[in-house]
């Protein structure tokens, strides 16, 4: 009985190490005019959470995210961001996902290149999932385009029947000793870029998931025994 409730512990130990690598780093980051509607769990940003201006007038500083992570923009100049409001999404397809407040509004760049960027501060140089929305509810019809960290991502129309992976794209891409994750227009590409939000979590380490499989290894074992 001792043995099984250490090797239970053991594994809940684990199991929270993983948990918690993950949770306090999820960022779900909501773009759009400060106006607009933010979607519920998600923290808004717009083109006024500008890295290259001090705070003050519109400006209005970078968003903090907690634990030193922040989030904002290179080049407020560059960037647009448009709300179709909320009887646009109502009547577009998109509708059918239960994302109004995500998807009705967005930002764009204008020009590529890195030094107009939307980047996330502050990271534990690692890897990184990087879920980028991207769809316009009055062009269901348009191929958009985006960049994480230099990584190309291309989204096809969504038509009349959009679903979460015409919209929405993951790309697993490394941070650097710099902290920083940038989101960026792809060069050389035609297409808009347009990007409703960006969702960055952590890979889990490849220490915590053989703790992990460990623990729970040990109970199977113990069980049978």
């Amino acid at each position: 009985m001792r043995m099984r409730s250490k090797l239970l512990l053991f594994a809940g130990i684990c199991a929270g190490l993983m948990a918690a690598s993950n949770a306090a780093a999820v960022i779900m980051l909501d773009v759009g005019p400060g106006t607009s509607a933010t979607q519920a769990g998600w923290t808004a940003i717009s083109q006024y959470n500008d890295y290259a201006h001090a705070p003050g007038g519109s400006y209005l500083g970078p968003v903090a995210l907690g634990g030193g992570v922040t989030a904002g923009f290179y080049n407020t100049f560059n960037v647009g961001t448009t709300d179709r409001g909320a009887a646009a999404i109502a009547a577009s397809p998109l509708h059918a996902l239960g994302l109004d407040e995500l998807l009705r509004d967005y930002g764009m760049f204008s020009t590529a290149g890195s030094t107009y960027s939307l980047l996330v501060k502050g990271l534990t140089p690692g890897d990184y999932n990087v879920t980028v929305y991207s769809a316009d509810p009055s062009y269901p019809n348009e191929t958009r385009a985006v960049a994480v960290q230099g990584v190309a991502v291309t989204f096809d129309p969504f038509g009349t029947t959009p679903t979460l992976d015409k919209i929405a794209k993951t790309v697993t891409v490394t941070v650097s000793a710099t902290g920083e994750l940038a989101i960026t227009r792809p060069v050389g590409a035609s297409a808009p870029c347009k990007f409703n939000g960006v969702v960055v979590e952590p890979v889990p380490e490849p220490v915590t998931l053989v703790m992990l499989a460990s623990g729970i290894g040990l109970l199977v074992l113990r069980r049978r025994g």
